[in-house]
């Protein structure tokens, strides 16, 4: 399905469900708040209700809930729960994303809330050093390059610039940018695509076909696991360093905005973890080189 058949399909199983509670005995404004909310957290969502995965929510939760209250989670957390309940009643869906483990009420470290530290990220690279090429590839790029999860899947050989360091990349609505990434992750690549057609995509799997979005995930939470570290590992947790790095080492805001594939600064804001004082001489650096 296109876009906006998956933003027609969301909206349409959505309503059907809102339809449900209101025999439930819920009141006309919980219906409504409900409602706002599934809007919100599924179309941010770039996938059919079938497809959404527990990795999905969690990522949600992360870019959209931070310092929001544990009890605010749990509620949310119980929201889509129903609501994915009906998906898999109506037959819309065959399992729900949402898990146990998600819904304990002893599990506030659901949501993660912490960005990745410089010690974590060098342990993080450390572990990674002993992973095959292709894995510490994809570490290294995300790294480096602050590239989503799903453009990075979607690369092909032809679209690296080995020299220069830059690699041409589709982002959200296939809209074209370039983003760079170090001359470490450039060697790194050259080892892993030695003798490979340029029309190859740049990360495969043993059969030979291109790698899924959800790969990218188990690499990551991989390395997490094996470096010990105290917090869930993701792609989008890099792509979170990788933003907050480039302002503390002195990047404007609209520079970072385009190399992240945002439409707007704001946008790029809530991904930084940096003090408000940091984060506004970031903004009108950008201000004033743009003005």
């Amino acid at each position: 399905m296109c876009k906006t058949e998956i933003l027609a399909e969301k909206l349409t199983i959505i309503q059907k469900y809102i339809t449900s509670t209101k025999s439930n005995g819920k009141s006309p404004l919980t219906i409504q708040a409900y409602e706002r909310f599934l809007i919100k957290c599924l179309t941010a969502i770039d996938k059919s209700v079938s497809d959404i995965t527990r990795e999905d929510i969690l990522q949600w939760f992360e870019r959209y809930c931070l310092g929001k209250k544990t009890k605010t989670i749990r509620q949310r957390i119980t929201i889509l729960s129903c609501f994915f309940n009906f998906c898999v009643r109506r037959h819309f869906i065959v399992k729900s994303p949402i898990t146990k483990r998600m819904k304990k009420k002893r599990q506030p470290s659901v949501m993660p809330t912490t960005h990745l530290t410089n010690p974590e990220t060098a342990t993080l690279k450390r572990v990674a050093e002993s992973s095959n090429i292709r894995d510490r590839c994809i570490y290294e790029l995300l790294l480096t390059s602050g590239i989503r999860r799903n453009e990075l899947t979607r690369l092909n050989i032809s679209d690296l610039h080995l020299d220069s360091q830059v690699a041409k990349v589709k982002g959200k609505g296939d809209k074209g940018r370039v983003v760079s990434y170090s001359l470490e992750t450039s060697y790194l690549l050259r080892r892993l695509i030695a003798n490979r057609p340029e029309e190859d995509p740049l990360f495969i799997n043993k059969n030979n076909e291109r790698i899924s979005d959800k790969h990218i995930w188990r690499v990551c939470n991989k390395l997490g696991k094996k470096s010990d570290i105290r917090q869930h590992v993701h792609p989008h947790k890099v792509r979170h360093y990788y933003a907050t790095n480039a302002i503390s080492q002195g990047m404007n805001i609209l520079k970072l905005r385009d190399l992240l594939g945002h439409n707007k600064a704001v946008t790029t804001m809530i991904y930084v973890d940096i003090s408000n004082d940091d984060l506004k001489i970031a903004y009108d650096e950008g201000m004033r080189r743009h003005g």
